[in-house]
């Protein structure tokens, strides 16, 4: 299960960088705020890292470590090279993409802890 996350994780990153690094006239318009664009594509970025990372790691708090820096270095290194392709670098994109991340790690931290509680805890004979 975890290879097939971290497959799409990696997929997903790929299309999130091509997508953000086309020329400006070349973006598919979908009708949304930029800044809400951001936040839902830098949201499911983190659910995707913090689910590879809980399905690699399940009984550490790695995926919630993790995910902030994989996601918020990303996003930098994203920003940063945009103009290489005629895009601006926006702190704004950036702070909407620290939004989107945090609000996935915190919901999904949330759902960790209570789906652990409940998942019993084997013992050995």
């Amino acid at each position: 299960m975890s290879r097939l996350l971290w497959l799409l994780t990696f997929a997903y990153c790929i299309f999130l960088a091509t997508m953000t690094h086309l020329p400006p006239g070349k973006v598919p318009d979908i009708g949304a705020n930029d800044k809400l664009e951001h936040l839902g594509a830098y949201g499911l970025l983190s659910g995707a890292f913090f689910l590879s990372l809980w399905a690699t790691f399940p009984r550490k708090h790695v995926a919630t470590l993790l995910t902030p820096l994989i996601v918020l270095a990303f996003g930098a290194l994203d920003e940063i090279t945009q103009p290489y392709f005629g895009r601006s670098c926006e702190l704004n994109d950036w702070l909407a993409d620290a939004t989107g991340m945090a609000i996935a790690v915190i919901t999904l931290t949330l759902i960790r802890r209570l789906v652990i509680r409940r998942v019993p805890v084997s013992t050995s004979n």
